[in-house]
């Protein structure tokens, strides 16, 4: 399995590929939180992000997600762009797959972990593809422009 996530974390949200590139498709509308399910008393969405809150007030035991819910992905190339407060302890989260038995995982096009899955009969070949919040000291993530490019042939 080849996975590309594509993301920089900076003060200001940067896109991280070219104007153009075709086969990708949005899974954020920008305005609601339509076709992904979590708990509300973290999630909302401002000015075009979905924002990621945990407060004094709401701070987790566990850590919680925002699932998207548009079916499972397989090989899939992810471009986010998302920026996280200083204390903040976030990201994507995704179920590890694998094509055969290989796994990479890519990062602003750099190979950042390499696993070999030597167990086919527990091999899982596809899965989930969320957001989340961590367990922590308050914080916030906002994530925008979330694109998924099924690598698979299977285009949502």
């Amino acid at each position: 399995m080849i996975f590309r996530i594509l993301a920089l974390a900076t003060a200001v949200f940067l896109s991280t590929r070219a104007a153009g590139q075709d086969g990708f498709t949005q899974l954020f509308d920008g305005k609601t939180l339509n076709g992904w399910d979590g708990d509300p008393v973290y999630r909302s969405v401002k000015g075009g992000a979905i924002v990621g809150e945990v407060t004094p007030e709401t701070l987790l035991e566990k850590n919680s997600f925002l699932i998207w819910q548009g079916g499972t992905v397989g090989d899939f190339e992810l471009v986010v762009e998302y920026r996280v407060s200083e204390k903040g302890n976030s990201g994507i989260n995704y179920r590890s797959v694998v094509k055969g038995s290989a796994m990479k995982h890519f990062v602003n096009g750099a190979l950042m972990s390499e696993v070999e899955d030597l167990d086919p009969e527990k091999r899982v070949l596809d899965g989930r593809l969320g957001v989340q919040v961590h367990v922590g000291p308050p914080m916030v993530i906002e994530y925008r422009k979330i694109e998924l490019k099924r690598l698979d042939g299977n285009i949502p």
